[in-house]
């Protein structure tokens, strides 16, 4: 009887020996690891977004502007949309702008950025063009959530309309790490 129940189990054995897959590379064994362990890797990002409302101060050379908007970012869903920025005016009509920015997840998660952008307003004050495009890029500093210890960057491009504030339009794409 034993040697029945020994030769059963080395038969089971052999057959879940063979039955196993082997993997093509050590790299397949480390990148399904790392995956599974929770580590954190680069991944793309993109959003877009509809501004519903704006505010905006100016104090000298600087204006001080307060977007609002909603819209969707890969990673979070539909997302809230806070953006403060404080922008450098001049004659020369090519302005800069630094600021931050505050997505915000339907589950409270947010993430963190800050850019930079310069931009040319003279077709809009020469009455050409009743929009301003905008372009920079930046740096994604944190948030809360999932996203606390988040890193990476981000490409933002926008068109605004400061006469109309709520047709402009902003996307963010890049890369994050979270």
């Amino acid at each position: 009887m034993k040697k029945i129940n020994l030769i059963s189990v080395l038969f089971v054995s052999i057959i879940l020996a063979f039955s196993c897959s082997i993997p093509d590379s050590w790299d397949d064994v480390n990148n399904d690891a790392i995956l599974k362990s929770g580590e954190k890797h680069l991944v793309p990002f993109k959003s877009d977004f509809k501004i519903t409302g704006s505010e905006s101060t100016t104090e000298g050379g600087l204006m001080f502007q307060l977007l609002y908007g909603t819209g969707n970012a890969t990673h979070m869903g539909k997302t809230g949309l806070l953006l403060n920025e404080i922008i450098t005016m001049n004659q020369n009509l090519v302005w800069t702008a630094v600021a931050e920015v505050v997505l915000t997840g339907a589950n409270g998660d947010e993430l963190h950025f800050t850019y930079e952008s310069e931009f040319d307003v003279s077709e809009f004050f020469a009455g050409t063009s009743d929009k301003i495009i905008v372009a920079g890029e930046g740096t994604i500093t944190g948030g809360s959530g999932r996203f606390e210890d988040a890193s990476g960057n981000i490409v933002y491009n926008g068109v605004f309309y400061p006469m109309e504030p709520t047709k402009s339009i902003a996307s963010f794409d890049g890369e994050i790490k979270y």
